[in-house]
């Protein structure tokens, strides 16, 4: 874990690193050369989770894994940091899906209701403020991972901490 997360992005930025936007990217990007959905088929009957994040105050890379995939998980962290993947086919269908259902959302007299209490209770001004379906078309992609490529540039910077059942002889290598 890093401190830092989206805390160290300008409020002129948030439109392009709004926490979604890290999640599609996430979820539906994949990394190196593999799709989201080439990676699933590659990872198929292995035994591991791994979930790079980026919160409000920090970013970092949490995971589980069995012994025998540990290697693997290992293998699937390194490629987050030296080989983020762009993938402008699956942000367009983001976008769309999102903006249909923020628009959605918005028809709800409860949507506007939060809001109003959201801004009222708030100090945080722009970084705690609700996404809108409008919000939409100011994301930048590109910056979304050029932010990425900045927190995961270098492992050398983050602590890992490993427990449980791991073969040192096999892992150390």
């Amino acid at each position: 874990r890093m401190d830092g997360g989206s805390s160290l992005i300008e409020d002129s930025d948030l439109y392009s690193f709004e926490n979604n936007i890290w999640t599609l990217w996430r979820n539906n990007c994949g990394i190196a050369g593999f799709s989201a959905t080439q990676l699933s088929k590659m990872l198929a009957g292995k035994n591991f989770s791994m979930d790079n994040y980026i919160s409000d105050t920090n970013h970092g890379i949490s995971g589980s894994s069995t012994p025998k995939d540990f290697e693997t998980m290992l293998q699937v962290n390194y490629l987050y940091f030296t080989s983020l993947r762009s993938d402008q086919k699956a942000f367009e269908s983001w976008k769309e899906r999102k903006k249909a259902a923020l628009a959605n959302q918005e028809k709800d007299p409860m949507t506007s209701l939060q809001d109003s209490i959201q801004k009222t209770i708030q100090t945080g001004g722009e970084r705690q403020m609700a996404l809108h379906s409008n919000d939409i078309d100011q994301v930048n992609y590109e910056h979304v991972l050029q932010i990425a490529r900045e927190r995961f540039a270098n492992a050398a910077d983050f602590n890992f901490i490993f427990t449980g059942n791991i073969d040192e002889e096999t892992a150390l290598p």
